[in-house]
């Protein structure tokens, strides 16, 4: 290890990349937001029409839908002039959303074992989508463990001293009452920040409960409550020796977390960036994430 670098799991290190995963995380990571956005994608635009197809309350769908519009991510367009009226489609920032949206879907097909019918997984003629993660520069399939992470110091340095907090809440896939378009389990992770975050430091390889504590600043009952979720849905194994590893499962979240990330990078623009450089071990070159929409054989 050089001057110019310092080891990934450092405190200073995970608490820099968790800052770039906050900024990231509270600007998209929602599980309200995500079922909106699922049914766009789908083919929905109006007001009325997410109403019916998510299931959701009409205050949650008029929040979420002004959220979304302020982000970027859908934006209103007049189809009627009396009574006004307006349609919410997808921006280009929107849609560059699909890798997400699809590999969650994926993943919620391989390994949920009760999975929905998804509209992201089908083309028009019924046919089922599948997305691969794939190293840009060499275009070999990657996954976890295809990668090392290398932290410069000099990136370091310029993290932001605070980043602001949002009150946390967890919505578990038991509710069944609404359309979650086949995202399960995956919206039980991605659309709460603690378990995102939990999943995220976990590939830094640290595994003791304080560890957890220490660099999350998140309370011992709420830290429980989400280990023991996780390790429920299979995304942690709990040795008393080892602590919290992440599972098979847990390991095959990567390629969500890299396409959150990739799209923070190109759309967030005043977002502190991670100082973590993924680099692709086979091919030695900095990882590129490239996801791959195919139809299924």
């Amino acid at each position: 290890m050089t001057r110019d670098t310092i080891s990934p799991s450092d405190s200073r290190a995970i608490q820099a990349v968790l800052i770039a995963v906050r900024q990231a995380a509270d600007a998209i990571c929602d599980r309200w937001s995500f079922i909106l956005i699922a049914a766009a994608f789908a083919g929905e635009t109006r007001f009325g029409g997410f109403l019916e197809r998510t299931g959701m309350a009409n205050r949650l769908v008029a929040s979420r839908l002004k959220a979304l519009c302020d982000l970027g991510v859908m934006m209103r367009v007049p189809y009627c002039v009396r009574p006004p009226r307006d349609e919410f489609v997808l921006t280009n920032q929107g849609r560059a959303l699909l890798p997400v949206l699809q590999h969650m879907a994926d993943w919620d097909r391989a390994w949920d074992k009760r999975p929905e019918p998804s509209p992201l997984l089908e083309t028009a003629s019924g046919s089922a989508l599948t997305i691969t993660l794939t190293c840009g520069f060499c275009g070999q399939v990657t996954t976890a463990r295809d990668i090392a992470l290398k932290v410069s110091r000099a990136q370091l340095q310029a993290a932001p001293k605070k980043t602001s907090e949002r009150r946390r809440s967890i919505v578990t896939s038991a509710d069944r009452q609404f359309n979650t378009f086949g995202l399960r389990q995956s919206l039980d992770i991605f659309g709460d920040k603690w378990s995102i975050e939990i999943v995220l430091i976990a590939f830094f390889a640290l595994t003791r409960f304080s560890d957890y504590m220490d660099s999350l600043g998140i309370a011992a009952n709420t830290l429980i409550d989400r280990l023991e979720r996780l390790v429920a849905l299979g995304i942690f194994r709990q040795d008393e020796v080892r602590g919290y590893q992440l599972s098979e499962k847990g390991l095959a979240l990567y390629g969500i977390l890299v396409s959150i990330q990739a799209w923070a990078d190109a759309w967030l623009p005043q977002r502190y960036k991670s100082p973590v450089t993924l680099i692709h071990r086979p091919c030695g070159h900095v990882f590129k994430p490239h996801s791959k929409i195919e139809v299924a054989d």
